[in-house]
């Protein structure tokens, strides 16, 4: 508690600096895109990010807590190519050490974690060149700027030619799990894990493979009748918890395995007879069913750590000393295999969170979608675009993601658990990880970077990320043809994603939740949302030892310092 009574007290002491300093609106050119030379010449405070690219969502919404949208939304600039990001926005003042009219993110999510890695080992980083970020067109307005994210389009930006340390590089699980092979065999001595926050995954699937799913499981008596109406763009009810279509661990395991099946039509959904299976080549048993029964994965390259924590939760991977199981992806942004009769799988390697997005729309929708293009690769198709070449596919995904059911994808539940924040506390959801900040030496230190890495690790921030994510999706339009409006917009979860680590700031020390609610202690892993801290790691004492292959436990907050395990997570079937 001394803590946050500090924090409150430090934010007292700022008030009568936020009070004075005038925000000024991100100049524009006659375009309407960023002034980066009006920018330059007024002052800027600049800070660089490496790493998970799962995070990205996570760190723009820390990057808007300092800037003021009410005079200008956060202008986001992208290297689509190369998964690389620069964010210009309006300094709020609420931060002393925060003095310059413009605040300026870099982010560089090509590659994944292993970055994180790769920049605390010395290995210099490449960043979206400020000289090409002007070259873009337009950037969003109005109603289009969602979460107060802007989204500039147009031209072309490209990567500076010479690198730099990153201010920090993010990892979504421990530095051991990547001197793997299959995760990108990097050298991890004396690097230095420090725990963030708790990063919540969900197994996605394309919006067709969705609505399929939720077909048959009405068929067959599992989900409610109103959670199929027809395969048009589903409405409220179709987005809720309760209408989440279910896959086993064993099915989730099977599909992403190196040697699993790669046929949709091997997939027991149901035991139905009457053209109600999940897939059975026929148009007439389903309307949206997709022409070819191929599985088709949007993966990651090695050194993921969205990859590496679905290896590990599900596979196994490198955990059990080989890695028979795990499907070793392309190193490069790539399509291992294509289409046959025998039913071969086919595996797509994405660079970032970003690139999966885009490969699950264009594998639902039959045409090329941002920076992916799947054809003609989809042999035998028989056309070179349109909806008959859209194909069932299923990756993994923070849940953050999609927020705003933009991306036709969705989120499923495994073994009848939804992927959210409360299952996660309550240890029914198994497809989560530690995000740490890797080091070793000295690496540079922006008053920004700094000031956001304070951010992620606080619940309070993370409880507030919620309020800030989302937008209202009014009935009877857009995505939301439905009676009712969406608002939130995860009907089923928290929309941010994270939790408070249990070894970060937030416990196992300070586990007392708020006094609106809830128990004396968050021993017995009850769920705070104004104060969201996961009380399970994969530590076995605090601060130390942090291995995602161990299963996790509940540290005794009674002894933080030897941090015995208290309590096991237990995911069994509900």
């Amino acid at each position: 508690m001394k803590k946050l009574i500090l924090a409150t007290a430090v934010a007292a002491a700022f008030a009568g600096q936020a009070q004075a300093f005038t925000a000024v609106a991100v100049p524009l050119t006659g375009a309407g895109t960023p002034n980066w030379t009006a920018i330059n010449a007024a002052g800027k405070t600049e800070g660089y990010i490496t790493g998970s690219s799962a995070a990205t969502p996570f760190l723009e919404e820390a990057l808007r807590s300092e800037c003021n949208t009410s005079v200008s939304p956060v202008y986001k600039i992208a290297d689509s190519t190369n998964s690389a990001f620069v964010y210009v926005c309006s300094n709020a003042g609420t931060n002393a050490n925060l003095t310059t009219p413009y605040l300026v993110m870099h982010k560089r999510d090509g590659g994944g974690s292993i970055n994180a890695l790769k920049n605390a080992n010395g290995t210099l980083q490449f960043f979206v060149n400020e000289a090409t970020a002007p070259n873009v067109t337009a950037c969003q307005t109005g109603a289009a700027v969602v979460g107060a994210i802007s989204n500039c389009t147009g031209g072309t930006v490209s990567l500076a030619t010479t690198g730099q340390l990153a201010d920090v590089g993010f990892s979504d699980v421990d530095s051991a799990q990547f001197s793997s092979a299959s995760n990108g065999s990097v050298n991890i001595a004396g690097l230095t894990n420090t725990s963030m926050a708790t990063e919540i995954f969900g197994v996605a699937v394309s919006l067709n493979l969705r609505n399929a799913m939720q077909t048959v499981a009405v068929a067959a008596g599992v989900l409610p009748t109103g959670c199929a109406t027809g395969n048009s763009v589903p409405g409220a009810l179709r987005e809720s918890e309760a209408c989440m279509p279910n896959l086993t661990t064993s099915q989730v395991s099977t599909l992403f395995a190196n040697n699993g099946f790669g046929s949709w039509a091997n997939v027991a959904y149901d035991n139905l007879d009457g053209g109600a299976d999940l897939y059975n080549g026929t148009a007439t048993a389903n309307a949206a069913e997709p022409n070819g029964s191929t599985v088709h994965i949007c993966a990651r390259t090695p050194g993921s750590g969205t990859w590496a924590t679905l290896n590990i939760k599900f596979e196994n991977a490198p955990c059990n000393g080989n890695n028979d199981e795990a499907f070793v992806t392309s190193s490069v942004k790539n399509t291992i295999g294509q289409e046959s009769a025998d039913g071969v799988k086919v595996i797509h390697s994405m660079n970032g969170a970003s690139d999966v997005d885009a490969c699950l729309d264009a594998l639902n929708n039959g045409v090329a979608e941002g920076t992916f293009t799947p054809y003609p690769t989809l042999a035998p198709s028989p056309a070179a675009t349109g909806t008959s070449n859209s194909r069932y596919a299923i990756a993994v995904q923070g849940v953050d993601r999609n927020a705003n059911l933009a991306k036709n994808y969705r989120f499923i539940k495994v073994d009848n658990v939804s992927p959210s924040a409360y299952n996660v506390v309550n240890g029914r959801w198994k497809l989560w990880s530690e995000m740490v900040a890797v080091s070793k030496g000295p690496l540079p230190t922006s008053p920004l970077i700094t000031d956001i890495v304070t951010l992620i690790k606080d619940p309070l921030h993370i409880a507030n990320l919620d309020a800030l994510v989302g937008t209202t999706i009014a009935a009877g339009t857009g995505v939301n043809p439905g009676a009712t409006a969406l608002t939130g917009v995860q009907s089923w979860g928290q929309v941010s994603g994270f939790l408070g680590s249990a070894l970060g700031a937030s416990g196992p020390t300070s586990y007392t939740p708020s006094t609106t609610g809830g128990s004396a202690t968050l021993l017995n892993a009850a769920f705070d949302p104004s104060r969201p801290v996961n009380p399970y790691t994969h530590a076995t004492s605090k601060g130390t030892n942090l291995n995602h292959c161990r299963v996790p436990t509940i540290p005794n907050a009674a002894d933080p310092a030897n941090n015995p395990a208290e309590m096991p997570a237990f995911y069994g079937k509900y």
